[in-house]
């Protein structure tokens, strides 16, 4: 406890804390809006990554269906 009342060094002193205890509000604030950043960023890399192997999957069943199609319409002219 620290008497706000009496000598000037003990306000000093409570001023200096309050300033101590913002930076540290300040550096947690801003450590969790940077994690939160990175996490979207990562999720949305992610989603990307996932989307882009969906359509390269899709291209290569669409190549598959292709080939069949001219194989049967090759064994339907024989």
């Amino acid at each position: 406890v620290i008497p706000l009342s009496g000598r000037s060094s003990d306000r000093l002193y409570l001023g200096s804390i309050a300033g101590a205890a913002q930076s540290i509000l300040e550096r947690i604030a801003a450590s969790r809006e940077g994690s939160e950043k990175e996490s979207a960023e990562k999720e949305s890399a992610e989603k990307e990554s996932a989307e882009k192997e969906k359509a390269k999957k899709e291209r290569t069943e669409k190549e598959r269906g292709d080939k069949r199609s001219s194989q049967q319409t090759a064994i339907l002219i024989e």
